[in-house]
């Protein structure tokens, strides 16, 4: 910006009270411990406004969920995996400290040797986020086998939403691009689950209620045809003591 405005450093320097040499150092970065004020001060004498934020590295469709429905369906399905004699972890770190991220569940099959990346969403606002956050999930999924031993023949990433009203709408909004996206559904998941082998490309999505106690707990979404009206309207629905 001095260059710009035709400024040279000593007139810069004037106007914050400082020498040509210090506006010299500031600009080749060698100012050790410059401070918010200092650097604000530089930024107003050039009639410029200092902005601090932060942006996250990858758009993972929002927030990272903490609130208590998620938790309730991430623990209802790391136990019926579990159940099923699946190796379960959750909340699995990946990435790097620049750009972290955690894995809802990844579970392994010592049996089949398929590996389920499974993204757990309680509100299904965004579907191009979800698209990405899955990409980067089971690739970097592949990098946490190694640690575990795990020697997976087949993965699958996989979308299980919360059974509710307001998701039903949305995936019946997006249908067209999450038909040819998730390909793989409830049924195709629950014949994993019980030990079949998966070779095909493709990702999983299927809807869950974590109140209930069926033998094929990945329930159908309306992609599937289902017609049967949601359990819960939202998420307080669910959360609402009954």
């Amino acid at each position: 910006m001095r260059l710009a405005f035709g400024m040279g450093q000593r007139a810069l320097a004037g106007r914050i009270g400082r020498s040509q040499g210090y506006v010299s150092l500031v600009e080749r970065g060698n100012v050790a411990g410059l401070s918010i004020v200092e650097a604000d001060a530089i930024a107003r004498a050039l009639g410029a406004t200092l902005v601090f934020g932060v942006e996250a590295p990858v758009m993972l469709g929002g927030p990272r969920q903490r609130d208590a429905a998620h938790s309730r369906c991430v623990a209802y399905v790391a136990r019926r995996l579990a159940v099923a004699g699946w190796n379960v972890r959750r909340e699995v770190a990946i990435g790097t400290r620049e750009r972290p991220g955690w894995i809802d569940i990844l579970a392994f099959n010592p049996e089949s040797r398929v590996l389920l990346v499974i993204e757990v969403k309680t509100d299904l606002a965004d579907m191009g986020g979800l698209e990405r956050q899955l990409g980067w999930y089971q690739r970097e999924a592949t990098i946490v086998c190694r640690d575990h031993g795990w020697e997976p023949t087949g993965i699958m990433a996989t979308a299980l939403g919360l059974a509710t009203t307001a998701n039903d709408i949305r995936v019946r909004s997006n249908a067209v691009s999450l038909g040819q996206v998730f390909p793989h559904r409830w049924r195709d998941l629950m014949s994993v689950i019980r030990g079949a082998q998966t070779t095909s490309a493709g990702w999983g999505l299927a809807m869950i209620d974590p109140r209930s106690r069926v033998r094929d707990w990945c329930r159908p979404t309306v992609l599937d045809g289902r017609r049967s009206v949601a359990p819960y309207r939202h998420i307080a629905d669910f959360l609402r003591p009954r």
